[in-house]
């Protein structure tokens, strides 16, 4: 989408280290609640995180063009990324919802289209 990052060992670099701290921010214990309780707060955590880790999963891969091969194996992989993540959270302490895997894969649904739209007026003749 932006620019190339380094080349193609620079995107695995970045690839491989949004992996290794993904899954250590994910399966660390919970921590407890505090006095002030907002509503939701977990979905919007998993949302945010999809977004950002999917975002910056494009960006590193310097995503010039969508097309419909590509949107799919990028879904299928972050479906199964986001799948595991949450059944492998009870071995740490973490509860495992289906809702949180609904808020992992919106975030990473709004990162795409984003990422789509940004491609598109890259590439558009006028800018536009």
């Amino acid at each position: 989408m932006l620019t190339s990052v380094g080349g193609k060992s620079g995107r695995k670099a970045i690839w491989i280290s949004l992996a290794i701290g993904w899954v250590v921010l994910t399966h660390l214990p919970k921590i407890p609640a505090g006095p002030v309780r907002i509503p939701h707060l977990d979905k919007l955590v998993h949302f945010a995180g999809y977004f950002v880790l999917s975002s910056v999963g494009l960006w590193s891969m310097a995503v010039r063009r969508f097309d419909p091969r590509q949107v799919s194996i990028w879904l299928l992989c972050f479906a199964l990324f986001a799948m595991a993540d949450e059944l492998t959270q009870p071995w740490f302490g973490r509860g495992a919802e289906i809702l949180d895997w609904v808020a992992d894969m919106a975030g990473v649904g709004v990162s795409l289209r984003i990422g789509r739209a940004v491609s598109r007026r890259m590439n558009s003749p006028d800018g536009r």
